[in-house]
């Protein structure tokens, strides 16, 4: 799962996404909350089927989702970084 091909196909999915729904480009530093939140099982399970809401309402109302995040952020760091490096 950590496959930097892999992730950064995650991520320009995550890019895409955001372009059509934000009408602008994905943030370098929300490119970071990709990873954590799709490659987590848990926290995959409970994203919407659609993006009806936006991602910090969402947390607020699944408050499981932020137990441990910060630190699944951060082990997720350098993965991101050669995924998007991998992805230029």
């Amino acid at each position: 799962m950590f496959n930097p091909a892999y992730c950064a196909l995650l991520l320009r999915q995550a890019a895409d996404g955001y372009q059509k729904t934000a009408l602008r480009g994905l943030d370098y530093a929300a490119a970071f909350l990709v990873l954590p939140v799709v490659l987590h099982q848990a926290t995959r399970d409970l994203l919407p089927g659609t993006l009806t809401t936006k991602l910090h309402f969402w947390a607020q109302r699944h408050h499981e989702v932020r137990i441990g995040f910060a630190q699944r952020m951060q082990d997720l760091v350098p993965i991101t970084k050669e995924a998007l490096l991998f992805s230029l």
